[in-house]
């Protein structure tokens, strides 16, 4: 998001709200320019139910912690959520609490790939 919105995201993230998923963020931002700039900028930001942003944990992504709080706050059963991320090294601390994860390399390849990997 740092560097703009991926095209075709948005819609991949609409088209997840539309089949019932619900939608959650985790990232490793800084609390203030999230809040001040980021938040604002990306219409993707209101599909979401809840995030939890590294900078008000004061930890980052794959530490323990970020998944633990994403899990408590919102009352998620690690069992019943997927993690989408770009980096290998945060979708292993997903598994770490139970939750499956998937790689994220394009809108293109989430978009064909996506509901094939959860069967």
């Amino acid at each position: 998001m740092v560097g703009g919105e991926i095209p075709g995201m948005y819609e991949q993230a609409v088209k997840l709200k539309v089949q019932g998923y619900r939608l959650f963020g985790l990232s490793n931002w800084n609390a203030v320019k999230f809040h001040t700039y980021c938040r604002h900028e990306y219409p993707v930001f209101d599909l979401l139910e809840g995030m939890v942003i590294s900078g008000e944990e004061h930890v980052i992504k794959p530490d323990a912690r970020m998944y633990s709080a994403l899990l408590e706050r919102y009352g998620l059963n690690p069992e019943e959520c997927i993690f989408i991320d770009d980096t290998q090294k945060n979708l292993d601390g997903a598994a770490a609490f139970g939750i499956a994860g998937y790689l994220f390399t394009t809108p293109e390849d989430f978009a064909a790939n996506f509901e094939k990997s959860l069967n």
